[in-house]
């Protein structure tokens, strides 16, 4: 499809005060614009599309087109398909892996999907010699999906079963049973026992066949993402935003279709960059990884649990490009230097485990906690020492401070990376000696190549079906819920760090005792959260009543490597409800279409109360100290009634009290009440 627009704007001004000839002003654009489509199956399972998009500018002669070779001018433009000003592409491959054509391997669903875009836009007209600007993409994305209830189904006895609990849930009609007429004077006829012995057998092979069968379902994806930015790009975009001159394919067919090999050196010496002593372009490399995985697992009836994992990483990584053909250490690069100052940012997020430290509770005078106690006095010693065993330009222990404590050459307790470790050690159990020397093998910053650990949510609705338990209540279910999450916001290259033998080798300028981390991480987070910790839903037998109740719990740390402190955020919130419905409440002096209003009143109301505290704790001298905190009280009362179909009305009182734990804040209290209408449309 094509797109041709026109705009054309003349403006004269009259000077109304003399016969001073004034000059005639001409505002106009011809664009252009070209879109394409191409979609192509390659086979049955997989499929090809292609969209591209060439932004075009009809050049025309300056001022009116009022001659005969302007308008040839203009006319041969068009035929020409006008100056390209941008160009964009995106193509696509998506392959629906027949591995469950594999008759033992059927319960698994995969596919993979490549993709990849290129642009290409025009250098302004005001600066031709500037250079043009290429970007490209690429992704991978796989994702695997496995049916577990296929592969256990293989097996008759798994799949007997498996029909039984699908069974279950049809209503069959119920015959009645008709009993013969017995005579209740013959007593010759004795009823022999029932033998249920074979009958717990089963019952019993059954709960161990089901624990066998535990994972339902499991799903696993994974997506990277690449990108190449390059400005001063010389060539011009004919086809497919690729220029045929001097015989290449400029930036050729790889770059277009979203290759991230370094075309830098390439394109200095095909003549494809623009060589200007006065401009700097930023050359951009960036990189973007998720990993998500899932799964759901039901060992017992009406137990059910979702367990899921996920991974972000993401770098950008920039240089400059600048042109200096005096330079002679510039001459392998025809002139061009490719590695002014370059920058590395990122960030890092990945579920992971911190059960284990969630329940050690403050010391109620000091505030002091075990857990950090742990990472003050041991775990910062343990990886300083694993650091400087790592490295082979540290000469190992020193001296014993004055204080007993001990540090390793170029690794003191203060050093970022023996912090961060020894943070993650603490808190989450994970690391040693071999996650140190992983992260030693690879470029990538410390921990981003750990796998993610899996937090779960729980549900299990079996309590209502106890004979005890029927009499009082219609429904039980109890839930759990846990998250913990690692976060790294951001992080840089450090343009100080020197490496030798595989090791860092730069101490820091400030106090020539620590070696240079390769990258700085001001702020590593862990936000955990139980929520809920348990929370109890109760349907009673009595008509209309309703209960619940709810523990949460959540915490937040963060560990500042450039102040030495770690700052911990912990909240406790009880929550307590009841609801009654009162059914058919009848309004009769409401009328509906000349019948009285009708309809259920529901009332609710929830009491939670909550503390909240911050304690800043100091690594340098363990000092403990809390900065904020408060306990809040919270009443929220409601009353809703359905008046018409699409229309309810809600009356609603709330209160919430604020009580700080430190002298700094004072207490506070607010109160809402009021009236909320409202209406649903549609059907």
């Amino acid at each position: 499809t094509s797109d041709i627009n026109r705009t054309y704007n003349e403006v004269k001004n009259r000077n109304i005060t003399n016969d001073a000839i004034t000059q005639v002003f001409f505002n106009k654009t011809f664009n252009f614009n070209r879109s394409y489509t191409l979609r192509y199956d390659l086979s049955k399972n997989i499929k090809f599309d292609f969209t591209a998009n060439n932004d075009a500018r009809v050049m025309e002669p300056q001022g009116r087109i009022d001659t005969r070779e302007e308008k040839d001018s203009v006319r041969q433009n068009i035929v020409g398909l006008g100056q390209t000003t941008g160009y964009r592409h995106a193509a696509n491959m998506n392959w629906n892996i027949p591995i469950n054509k594999i008759p033992i391997l059927d319960f698994i669903t995969a596919t993979y999907k490549y993709g990849s875009t290129y642009t290409w836009h025009r250098r302004p007209f005001a600066v031709d010699t500037m250079g043009n600007t290429v970007q490209n993409t690429n992704s991978n994305a796989w994702n695997g999906q496995f049916n577990m209830l296929n592969l256990y189904n293989k097996i008759p006895y798994f799949k007997k079963i498996n029909q039984k609990t699908a069974n279950a849930g049809k209503t069959n009609p119920i015959k009645p049973i008709v009993k013969p007429v017995l005579n209740p004077k013959d007593t010759t006829k004795k009823v022999a026992p029932k033998d249920t012995t074979k009958k717990k057998d089963n019952l019993l092979m059954e709960y161990i066949a089901r624990l066998i069968m535990t994972v339902k379902t499991v799903s696993v994806s994974y997506n990277a993402t690449n990108g190449t930015i390059l400005p001063g790009f010389n060539p011009s975009s004919r086809i497919m935003g690729m220029d045929f001159g001097d015989a290449h394919l400029a930036p050729g067919l790889p770059f277009v279709f979203g290759n991230q090999s370094d075309i830098r050196y390439q394109a200095a010496q095909n003549g494809w960059l623009a060589p200007r002593n006065n401009i700097v372009n930023q050359y951009t490399k960036t990189h973007t990884e998720n990993f998500t995985a899932r799964a759901t697992l039901e060992p017992l009836p009406d137990l059910k649990i979702e367990l899921n994992a996920n991974k972000t990483y993401s770098n950008n990584h920039t240089s400059y490009i600048t042109y200096q053909p005096d330079n002679q250490s510039n001459n392998d690069n025809f002139g061009f230097n490719f590695e002014g100052t370059p920058n590395t940012t990122g960030a890092f997020s990945m579920s992971t485990i911190t059960f284990g430290s969630a329940f050690k509770n403050d010391d109620k005078f000091s505030h002091s906690n075990s857990v950090f106690n742990d990472f003050r006095l041991t775990q910062r010693t343990k990886y300083a020492e694993i650091l400087s065993n790592q490295n082979a330009n540290s000469n190992g222990q020193l001296n014993p401070n004055p204080d007993g404590t001990v540090d390793f050459e170029g690794y003191s307790r203060e050093q970022q990376d023996v912090l961060v470790y020894a943070f993650i050690a603490a808190y989450t159990n994970r690391g040693g000696e071999k996650t140190v020397a992983k992260d030693s093998k690879t470029s990538r910053p410390m921990l981003t190549s750990s796998l993610p650990m899996p937090n779960w949510t729980v549900k299990y609705d079996g309590f209502g079906k106890i004979k005890a338990l029927k009499k009082t209540f219609k429904g039980i279910s109890i839930s759990h819920a846990y998250r913990s999450t690692m976060n790294m916001n951001a992080f840089t290259n450090n343009l100080l760090y020197g490496e030798a033998n595989g090791g860092a080798v730069v101490k820091n300028p400030g106090n020539n005792k620590n070696y240079v981390a390769r990258y700085n991480i001001p702020t590593v987070t862990i936000s955990e959260s139980f929520s809920p910790l348990i929370k109890v839903d109760l349907q009673f037998v009595k008509p209309g009543w309703s209960g619940n109740f709810e523990i949460k719990k959540d915490r937040t740390l963060s560990l500042s490597t450039g102040n030495q402190i770690v700052s911990e955020i912990k909240g406790n919130e009880l929550v307590v409800g009841a609801g009654y419905v009162v059914k058919d409440l009848t309004i009769k002096k409401i009328k509906v279409k000349g019948k009285p209003l009708k309809s259920d009143l529901k009332l609710k109301v929830d009491l939670s109360v909550r503390k909240n505290s911050t304690i800043q704790r100091r690594i340098l001298d363990g000092l403990n100290t809390p900065t904020a905190g408060q306990r809040i009280i919270t009443l929220r009362t409601s009353a809703e009634y359905q008046v018409l179909q699409n229309m309810s009305i809600r009356f609603f009182f709330d209160r919430t009290m604020n009580k700080p734990l430190v002298s700094s804040t004072f207490p506070t209290s607010n109160t809402n009440a009021g009236i909320s209408i409202r209406f649903t449309l549609g059907s």
